[in-house]
């Protein structure tokens, strides 16, 4: 079973630390995914200029690379001030999408990370995959509104953070059955109140994961949205009850993700990147 991921690789410099090593929506996902069994090729832009163990990681998660654009423009960049925790993102982000045709993409569904909405409707449009996963984020509403819309329409399984949710307009929603009967499973991701589960007209408040000390939180939500994915292509998950028990399935991984410094730490842990 083979997910393509797609969404942004952005290279994260904490506070005045020498490195800031390439992360991002795309490998976290599929990292998550690549956890939960599922192998994966990855849908979207990086740096042409990588160290050897970043290199390596795009090798084990990029399947055959046919998708995965190289561009020599400088890096997003996700800066973090450890000083208030702030964030923000250095940048045009809408530059960061691939022109590769994904029609004869050699995948069973499409995990859709924060990238574009525009170039994630059009991967729908194009291989008209037969699942879809969807991370809904705020600030792409002003500009990206219909196309927020169409993937939220083609999705069976939406994650959003509930400050987005709160933020997000009614039209964004318009014909998205989301949590109903017969629509998408909803997913809305509460930090350290858990999340909220909406599915078949139901809904289930879940705990966090079990975490004393949060080292690294970034990309944790793409972490969850590529691991529920791996999850719903293997299971077909039917009603909330047993979309709790992916979720179950999910909060280990995702509190070891949280304890670790950062996606590379993260990944020295892990049986499928043995060394």
């Amino acid at each position: 079973m083979k997910l393509g991921i797609a969404g942004l690789a952005v290279r994260t410099q904490r506070g005045c630390h020498p490195i800031a090593p390439l992360e991002g929506p795309l490998l976290a996902a599929a990292i998550g995914a690549r956890v939960h069994g599922a192998e994966t090729e990855l849908i979207g832009v990086i740096p042409d200029t990588l160290r050897d163990a970043e290199e390596r990681m795009i090798s084990l998660l990029a399947g055959g690379g046919q998708l995965l654009s190289r561009s020599s423009s400088p890096a997003l960049v996700w800066k973090i001030d450890d000083t208030c925790g702030k964030a923000s993102l250095i940048g045009d982000p809408t530059c960061w999408a691939t022109d590769r045709n994904v029609l004869h993409a050699a995948v069973e569904g499409m995990v859709l990370a924060n990238g574009d909405p525009r170039w994630l409707a059009e991967i729908i449009n194009a291989h008209k995959p037969q699942s879809v996963s969807f991370d809904v984020h705020g600030e792409w509403v002003a500009y990206r509104e219909a196309d927020i819309n169409f993937c939220l329409r083609n999705a069976d399984l939406i994650t959003v953070t509930e400050a987005d949710l709160v933020k997000l307009p009614s039209c964004i929603w318009a014909g998205v059955r989301s949590g109903a009967k017969g629509g998408p499973a909803l997913v809305v991701k509460r930090g350290a109140g858990g999340v909220s589960l909406f599915c078949d007209d139901e809904e289930l408040v879940l705990p966090p994961p079990e975490v004393t000390i949060v080292k690294n939180d970034v990309g944790a939500g793409d972490f969850l949205l590529g691991s529920l994915s791996a999850y719903f292509t293997q299971n077909d998950p039917n009603g909330v009850n047993e979309w709790a028990v992916a979720y179950e399935s999910v909060r280990g991984p995702l509190a070891q993700y949280l304890k670790s410094a950062s996606l590379e730490d993260y990944l020295d842990n892990c049986l499928f990147w043995a060394r």
